[in-house]
């Protein structure tokens, strides 16, 4: 159960901490003074969408601490344990958000992702406001309630996994059963863009050798001229050069060689200039004449250059893309000559899939109308305890027109209600009061909370349109609820208060020109004082206060 809630910086409230209790909780409080922010601050604990405009004006951040008892729910422990966190002593949430957009989740001082806070707070605390009777005016929502209260969760969790399989083949088919003239276009446009890679023969690395032979044609003359030079100091075409130097040194210093053996290396070593150089010598002229290009060569090379040029700018940035490119529209090639047989048995798999789909769609809607026939009488039994004793209540599950599905099955599913004997049964939105509709929401969650394990249920202004005995039987239905789980109820209507095991007022006041809220627990004369409030309004008569202490005598008198 919630065990405790500190808030600070919420709205108009500063700073406050909760404790509650086991058993009935009430709120009360004038208008405005701020019950519902209470509401927003567990939402926000529990990792429900929170807005920034929830931070006290001039604050930086707001944070909420909802600390809860020791819960023996195996889903929350085994969630909790996968995460790396301990449940032993109890769960706490903790939940700040700032004015910069930022949130930080926390259970047990482990940050988490504020989805995980939802996942896990949805196990313990259940949240019933007006919104939920709203839902019942919505035919469409019907379905969810009738699911939730006769226990189709398996026979619905095959039938989605099987729809989802239905929706993701007839996606994939659609896509198959492309225009004719569209699969032979892009079959011409694909068979000449594998034609035109594989007419160019590409190498890779051959883009790069090309590039070195261009720029080696565009500076031919220049390393020509430099060429020349060089080849003239070695063997010029009149005179002595280099070489002819060289062989003249050599010649005299080996005449001398039987002098000295210093006389002998140094013709060796000139020796060896001699010859080098007439090698040097063989190697420019050999290059020279390679920078000799035919004007063919050149042009040769120059479209070769150009087509890989088109051939990147309509395939890739390199060879090596555009190669990726040639096989990748070969494969979808393959894939669309292919595709007319692939469609045959996409076909036959989505029949298979349809047919499995009508059999557990069959299943789900007789479990449906078996449980219906059980969840009326114990609707009108529920509806009898809340003073609506002549009311019928009747689940309409019926096919879908023209044969069909959604993700919930093939149903419609709708609720019918007479209040009045002998009116026939009409749809909710039709028909039902405020306060009736408020009594029908009750006694669906009074089902519902006999059969979910949740430990803490809070209804936010349940009490909606009704008064009177009704509102007492109301209470008594809450009442009755609080003997095996904690419940809260935020309400108007001391027919209701008085029944509580725990009362608490929320009260706003305005210190230091802000407005603050606080929360109080009531002893047995501030719940007289609430009670008569309730009853009279803001001037409190001795006649209310009379009132207010025989509800909580009648109370205590029925316990």
């Amino acid at each position: 159960m919630l065990e405790s809630l500190s808030i600070e910086n919420v709205a108009v409230i500063e700073k406050a901490s909760i404790t509650f209790e086991a058993g009935m909780t009430v709120l009360t409080g004038e208008t405005g003074a701020g019950k519902s922010i209470i509401i927003d601050a567990i939402n926000m604990a529990l990792g429900e969408r929170a807005s920034k405009e929830l931070i006290r004006t001039g604050a930086a951040s707001a944070t909420v601490t909802a600390v809860f008892s020791p819960e023996p729910n195996e889903t929350i422990i085994r969630f909790c344990q996968d995460a790396g966190i301990a449940t032993e002593k109890g769960i706490v949430f903790e939940r700040t958000i700032t004015t910069e957009g930022r949130s930080v989740s926390k259970i047990n001082g482990k940050s988490v992702t504020a989805a995980f806070l939802r996942e896990i707070g949805t196990q313990l605390l259940n949240i019933h406001g007006q919104h939920d009777s709203q839902a019942l005016l919505q035919s469409e929502r019907h379905v969810e309630f009738l699911d939730a209260l006769a226990d189709t969760e398996p026979l619905l969790l095959a039938y989605r996994q099987c729809y989802q399989q239905a929706v993701a083949q007839r996606q994939e088919l659609s896509r198959l059963r492309m225009d004719e003239r569209e699969k032979a276009r892009r079959i011409d446009l694909l068979t000449f863009q594998i034609k035109e890679i594989d007419d160019a023969q590409l190498r890779p690395g051959e883009d790069t050798e090309l590039e070195r032979q261009r720029l080696l044609m565009r500076e031919a003359s220049h390393i020509s001229e430099r060429l020349a030079t060089c080849l003239n100091l070695l063997v010029p075409e009149e005179g002595s050069g280099a070489v002819s130097s060289l062989g003249t040194a050599m010649h005299e210093l080996s005449s001398l060689a039987s002098l000295s053996p210093q006389m002998t290396k140094l013709a060796d070593q000139t020796g060896e200039l001699y010859y080098g150089a007439q090698d040097l010598a063989g190697e420019l002229r050999e290059l020279s004449e390679a920078l000799r290009f035919d004007p063919a060569e050149i042009e040769q090379i120059e479209q070769r250059f150009d087509l890989l040029l088109r051939l990147k700018n309509k395939y890739g940035e390199t060879l090596e893309d555009i190669l990726a490119y040639r096989e990748q529209a070969a494969k979808e090639l393959s894939s669309i000559e292919l595709i007319d047989q692939t469609r045959i048995e996409l076909t036959q798999r989505l029949e298979d899939t349809y047919r499995q789909l009508r059999e557990l769609a069959a299943n789900l809607s007789a479990a449906r109308k078996k449980a219906a026939e059980t969840v009326q009488k114990r609707v009108e039994q529920e509806l009898y305890d809340l003073n609506l004793e002549k009311t019928t209540f009747l689940i309409s599950v019926e096919p879908m027109r023209e044969g069909l599905f959604d993700e919930n099955g093939s149903d419609e599913v709708s609720f019918l209600i007479s209040t009045n004997l002998g009116e026939e049964p009409r749809p909710l939105s039709k028909i039902v009061s405020g306060g009736e509709l408020s009594r029908v929401m009750l006694a669906l969650k009074s089902i519902l909370g006999q059969k979910d394990k949740i430990q803490t249920a809070i209804f936010d202004e349940i009490d909606t349109g009704v008064s009177g005995s009704a509102a007492e039987k109301i209470g008594r239905k809450l009442k009755r609820l609080a003997a095996d789980r904690q419940v809260f109820c935020i309400t108007h209507l001391a027919q209701i208060a008085a029944l509580a095991d725990h009362h608490l007022l929320i009260k706003k006041s305005v210190e230091r020109d802000r407005t603050l809220t606080h929360v109080h627990e009531l002893g047995p004369e501030g719940r007289i004082a609430e009670l008569a409030r309730l009853l009279s309004g803001e001037t409190v008569t001795q006649a209310a206060l009379f009132h207010a202490k025989q509800f909580l005598d009648k109370a205590a008198s029925n316990l």
